[in-house]
């Protein structure tokens, strides 16, 4: 578990055109499950784990939150921030 706070910049704005692919390096994955975790960064995408189903201990993420209500997203120019709330 990578915690660092801030997972910076880890999704793209979303392209112009809706059909435009984008690159799975430019998006975020949000399971509350190993397997899921491993299959998100299988595909090559940054990692959220949500406690619940497991220990934080267990979701090997980039960011691990207790709840989604934890995690704030603050959309940017040039991509999108996760980061974690206060307690």
């Amino acid at each position: 578990m990578r915690n660092d706070h801030v997972l910076h910049q880890v999704a793209a704005v979303a392209p112009a055109s809706r059909t435009a692919p984008m690159c799975a390096s430019a998006a975020a994955g949000v399971e509350d499950a190993p397997a899921g975790l491993e299959a998100v960064r299988a595909a090559g995408c940054a990692t959220i784990g949500v406690e619940g189903t497991h220990d934080a201990a267990d979701l090997d993420a980039d960011l691990v939150v207790a709840s989604l209500d934890k995690l704030r997203i603050v959309v940017q120019h040039d991509g999108v921030k996760f980061e974690l709330l206060p307690e």
